[in-house]
């Protein structure tokens, strides 16, 4: 299990003073002790002392825990089919005129390999030197071959090489920003709200939020159709009923260049929302986790009042129309005490662990 890349740029806000890649890290239990220096760059050295990167299954991206993908990766699958490293057959057990002396079928791209992989477990594979290969040995390599290409299409060509640039660039408009008056408006809006979708909304709140729900109704129809619970949990294991594929999907969606789901997401919060920029006064900074983002207020369903830090002395704030009395985008200076309450939010939502760039966060809390 690989982790995903953790977007620097972002963590980078957060660095010591006087270090070039470190923040300090502290655990919900042990708050009034001091942080614990960390290295971002280091992430790729998968040990304990590195595990509070893992803590939000968002920073993980298993191919073969979301087997849905397989439908978005016909280039990739058809490549590894045709490199030679195996030779795949299938016994027709479909052709019953032909019982008991079922035809051979060589399974040798991406359409015969989606027509036959419910039998996969029937499959006859041979490796470049005719040994046989097991099912499981099949699928682990294939697995790992998937990975490293949607690791490097996502992580490497979207987060890395498109969006990570688009936040420097969001940083340092905040900052024109602070200096040009009390509105506060965005020219690159929507790349802070992309950036702010696809790194940061938590996994299983798009899941309980956006994604079950659909897939439920889904269901239901499937299940009306005379689908038994055996076929609809293996549509599910098999990717068509798993929310993981849709959210990966729309994340591997994005990064070829269709952000019609993100779109749809960046849309709803420019309709129902005013984007504000908070600073701290002097003497107190905001903290952050891997889990940034926090509700502040709510109305029935609806996420009022969300905040966001980018810094230790910035933070966006989007709250509803209704709440902001339909304004537009301004800049605040808020109080120490105000500072506070949105560290402690932070500090409750985060599962593990909190990051700032002060060696000592009680004051801040």
């Amino acid at each position: 299990m690989k982790a995903h890349k953790v977007p620097a740029t972002y963590y980078a806000a957060w660095k010591i003073p006087g270090k070039n890649h470190s923040f300090y890290v502290f655990y919900k239990d042990k708050l009034y002790n001091e942080g614990q220096s960390k290295s971002y760059k280091e992430v790729d050295k998968i040990t304990q002392e590195h595990s509070f990167f893992m803590e939000e299954n968002f920073y993980y991206l298993d191919i073969k825990n979301v087997p849905g993908l397989t439908y978005k990766l016909q280039n990739e699958i058809e490549e590894f089919l045709t490199n030679g490293a195996y030779s795949i057959k299938c016994q027709d057990t479909l052709d019953e005129d032909s019982a008991p002396d079922y035809p051979v079928i060589e399974i040798r791209d991406y359409s015969q390999f989606m027509y036959w992989r419910d039998r996969m477990d029937s499959w006859i594979i041979k490796d470049s030197d005719g040994n046989n290969v097991t099912v499981d040995a099949f699928k682990n390599d294939l697995g790992t071959y998937l990975f490293g290409k949607v690791g490097k299409i996502i992580e490497e060509n979207y987060f890395a090489n498109e969006l990570e640039p688009k936040w420097n660039v969001i940083k340092s408009e905040i900052e024109i920003q602070r200096n040009s008056g009390d509105d506060f408006a965005l020219v690159h809006q929507d790349d802070l709200l992309e950036f702010f979708i696809v790194q940061y909304l938590r996994l299983e709140g798009v899941i309980e939020e956006y994604i079950k729900p659909t897939l439920g109704i889904f269901r239901d129809v499937f299940s009306s159709m005379g689908y038994e619970d055996s076929e609809l949990d293996k549509m599910k294991n098999e990717g068509l009923l798993a929310p993981e594929s849709y959210f990966y999907g729309a994340l591997l969606d994005a990064a070829r260049g269709d952000k019609k789901r993100l779109q749809k997401h960046m849309d709803s919060i420019k309709q129902n929302y005013v984007i504000d920029l908070l600073k701290a006064e002097e003497g107190i900074s905001f903290i952050t986790s891997t889990k940034p983002c926090v509700v502040m207020k709510m109305e029935g369903t609806f996420k009022a009042e969300m905040i966001f830090p980018v810094t230790p002395q910035y933070c966006i704030r989007f709250i509803g129309n209704k709440l902001a009395g339909n304004r537009s985008g301004k800049f605040y200076e808020i109080k120490s005490s105000d500072v506070k309450v949105i560290n402690r939010k932070i500090i409750s939502e985060s599962k593990n662990i909190v990051m700032s760039d002060s060696k000592i966060i009680s004051d801040r809390i």
